[in-house]
């Protein structure tokens, strides 16, 4: 589980290049707090659908 999703007007070529800066974009800076991104790919095995499930479920209990 990680978290992969920036705002892309906070990436250094836009901040340097546009001069964009944090709050600038607050919708796009809110979603981002929000995104998370959860690993699944064909090849998974139980084991780690499990784990993860776990995880997630420490996480909101």
């Amino acid at each position: 589980i990680g978290l992969h999703y920036r705002a892309v007007h906070l990436f250094p070529y836009y901040r340097d290049t546009f001069h964009f800066k944090e709050g600038d974009f607050p919708v796009a800076e809110n979603a981002c707090d929000r995104i998370v991104s959860l690993p699944l790919f064909p090849a998974m095995t139980d084991a780690e659908h499990d784990r993860v499930l776990d995880v997630m479920y420490n996480l909101f209990v």
